[in-house]
Order: C-alpha cells, then structure tokens, then sequence
C-alpha cells in the first residue's frame, strides 16, 4: 500500500510534466493559482495566530504582482523595461495598504503594524512564483524550469535519505529532522543531477556546476524560510491541500527561492 506522500507525488508528476512542457498560458494559469492557494493558507495560519493579514489589499496586490509577467518581453531583464510595474509596483502596495491601515484605525476593523508589516511580507514571499513564469519563458526556458525542479527534488530526496542513514549534527533549531550531514549529501546530489541535465542539453558543463551549487544552498533556505514562518505563526503545516506534503507552499517553499536565483543567473550569465 503506497503511503499517502508517494501516492500524491506520483500523481502530481504527469501533471507537472504536462504543464511545463506546454508552457505559456497553462503555466502561467497554474503559477496564478498557486500563489493564490499560497497567500490562501498564509493568511489561514495568520488568523489562527492572531495576526492576520490584511486580506481586502493582500489578494488584489498579489494579483498585480502575478501580472508583472505580462508586462515583461521573454527573455528581458525588468531593469530594461522602465515601463513595467515592477519599478513602482512595491511601493504602489506599500501606500495602498498603509492607506486602509489609516483608514480602518477607527473603526472596528482596525490592524496592528504587525499585520501590515506581515501583509507586505506574505505577498512579496509568495510573489515568487512570478519568478517561475518568467523563467520558463526564456530562451530555453523549458530546460531551465526542468533543471530546476529536478535540481530542488533530487537534492531534497538525497538530503532526506542521507540524513536518515548518516545524519548526526543537526543542522538548526528551525528544523530538528535536517542534518549536515543530509544537507551536504544533498548539495552534492543537486550537483551531479544539474550537471547531467547541462550536459545532455548543450547548456554548458560549467553553467550546470554552478547552477548546481546555486539551487543546492539556496533551495534549502527557501525550505527553513517556511520553517521560520510555520514556527513564528504557530502551525504544523501551512495547508493540508497536498495529502503526505502539507499545504501548496509546504511543497513549493524550496522551489521559489531557487526559481528566482536561476532566474536571476541566466539572465546576467548566459
């Protein structure tokens, strides 16, 4: 009997497939979607802690932040295109919700700085699924999201694996199960697995070592990242959507950190 964490892995990986290889409209749609689910189950754990987000601006500002995508020609920094949201779009958000902070303080529905200050965080954080989109619509983007995701699983798995059998220093408070141990074994693992990809798609031996050694330390922060949010808001899990893996950010919290470092390495790099 498969567990319920194998089972939905193995349903999930032909519907991945499926998506990335089509691209355009459908992964932007689903990109969309999740980060949608992502600021659902945040704003879920921050009511149950007391300090919610400001949810009337937060849902409306992630929808502008998601469409920064649109605005942005494949394959072309933000830094080029001054005509883009991205430029005034933060601080856009920043006077939008500090102006119904001002507003709502006498009436009932007031909220406290933490929440604003949680507000802004929370949209910024799952806003990095933008990062996703506009990395599969480089030039080559379909091996670049590929070499990503395989690059942040295989070193999950080897990580998991190898700390179970070697692991003996734990690797910080945030997360007791996480050892260097597995933590090095996975980095290798990203490695070797991001090096094979570069190799069989022409992108370069040394762009797949580096690339291999960037989503190998940084994929695992995006992980402690949600760890620190989960621990400061006082829940187990950010959702339960994902049966064995929790919540939608519980299962994308590595891949947003390192989606976003490859993306901001091929667009100074290659």
């Amino acid at each position: 009997m498969l567990s319920p964490r194998v089972l939905t892995a193995l349903l999930a990986i032909p519907v991945v497939a499926l998506v990335v290889w089509q691209g355009g409209v459908l992964f932007f749609a689903v990109a969309f979607l999740l980060a949608f689910l992502s600021l659902y189950e945040i704003a879920g754990a921050s009511r149950t802690s007391g300090t919610p987000l400001v949810e009337v601006l937060a849902y409306p500002a992630l929808f502008l932040v998601m469409l920064t995508p649109l605005f942005l020609g494949s394959g072309h920094s933000a830094l080029a295109h001054t005509e883009s949201l991205l430029p005034w779009l933060p601080w856009m958000i920043v006077v939008l919700v500090s102006v119904w902070a001002v507003v709502a303080y006498p009436t009932p529905r007031r909220v406290s700085l933490v929440s604003v200050a949680l507000t802004f965080l929370s949209i910024f954080y799952v806003g990095l699924f933008t990062f996703l989109v506009l990395l599969r619509e480089l030039h080559q983007g379909y091996i670049f999201i590929w070499l990503t995701l395989l690059g942040v699983w295989t070193g999950d798995t080897v990580a998991y694996y190898a700390g179970r059998a070697w692991g003996r220093t734990k690797l910080t408070s945030l997360s007791p199960g996480k050892t260097r141990e597995g933590a090095l074994a996975g980095l290798l693992g990203t490695v070797m697995v991001c090096t094979f990809v570069a190799w069989r798609t022409n992108l370069g031996l040394p762009h797949g070592i580096i690339l291999g050694v960037l989503i190998g330390l940084i994929a695992p922060l995006g992980d402690l990242a949600e760890s620190f949010w989960k621990r400061e808001l006082g829940v187990k899990d950010l959702g339960s959507l994902l049966p064995g893996h929790g919540g939608v950010l519980d299962r994308c919290d590595s891949l947003l950190f390192a989606a976003f470092t490859v993306y901001c390495y091929v667009l100074s790099q290659m």
